[in-house]
């Protein structure tokens, strides 16, 4: 019996190589939550994954459950954003990487949150329009607090998230004009 394949939107959080062509990438996906996937012939890929496999990109995935073994196959790729703003500016990108390093520490494989996927996705298309980066960091890390249960919002949802410039983006330009899949609305919104 073969695997069955799956689909989710996924966020790249790390990636790391594994022998001569493969690749171990870590993904927080919005179905699933945080997975590590193996992706075959990754390096030596001149379509499935060329350029996609990168920090934080947001990407559409194809993937299936490998027998014994904790980690995914990752089959398919297909890129809606490669945020590419957070890799010109060494502010944006340490940012982006103190928001990473969060997710990586705080989430266990296999552990789903889509208000947490949706937040991550905030703040890297806020930072990817060069918004003031600390403000997007401040408002991230009250959301992320509060999504893993140490921070009570009640005090910040009637002062600071009422801030002007405090809106969700529409992420539905990042999605093909085909897709299938409601729009994902990123935002810090309780």
């Amino acid at each position: 019996m073969s695997p069955r394949s799956r689909e989710t939107e996924a966020i790249v959080l790390d990636c790391r190589d594994h022998g001569e062509a493969d690749v171990i990438v870590t993904l927080f996906c919005r179905d699933i939550g945080r997975v590590s996937a193996i992706a075959k012939g990754a390096k030596r890929s001149q379509k499935r994954f060329v350029n996609k496999l990168e920090l934080f990109t947001f990407l559409h995935i194809t993937y299936s459950e490998l027998t014994n073994s904790s980690l995914l196959f990752l089959s398919d790729a297909e890129l809606y954003a490669s945020f590419i703003n957070l890799r010109k500016e060494i502010t944006l990108y340490n940012t982006a990487n103190v928001i990473r390093e969060c997710i990586l520490l705080a989430m266990r494989d296999g552990e789903r949150d889509e208000n947490l996927f949706r937040l991550i996705l905030w703040a890297l298309h806020n930072l990817d329009l060069k918004q003031p980066y600390l403000s997007i960091l401040t408002l991230f890390l009250v959301k992320f607090y509060a999504c893993i249960g140490y921070l009570q919002l009640s005090w910040w949802r009637n002062h600071l998230l009422k801030l002007p410039g405090h809106q969700a983006p529409d992420i539905h330009p990042y999605l093909p004009r085909n897709h299938e899949n409601p729009a994902i609305r990123p935002g810090p919104s309780a």
